[in-house]
């Protein structure tokens, strides 16, 4: 059951495109830096309905080589 979230977003998107989850790191603009694993990734856009915050925990779809933000993860740890 706590996959259901995950399969559904990859029936959805197909397999060629990744996900990942990490921390925003920086906010210049409209451009995020997100640490994912170690390394940081350059956000090319986030949904209109969510505002980085640095230190948030947050959800990236990938594709191709574009990364999007889709917003902040919360709830129990």
């Amino acid at each position: 059951m706590p996959h259901l979230l995950a399969t559904h977003i990859t029936s959805f998107v197909g397999p060629q495109t990744s996900r990942r989850v990490g921390t925003v790191v920086s906010i210049v603009g409209t451009t995020v830096t997100v640490s994912v694993g170690g390394a940081e990734i350059i956000v090319d856009g986030y949904l209109a309905s969510y505002t980085p915050v640095a230190g948030h925990i947050v959800f990236l779809l990938r594709e191709d080589s574009s990364w999007v933000l889709l917003g902040r993860i919360i709830g129990p740890s």
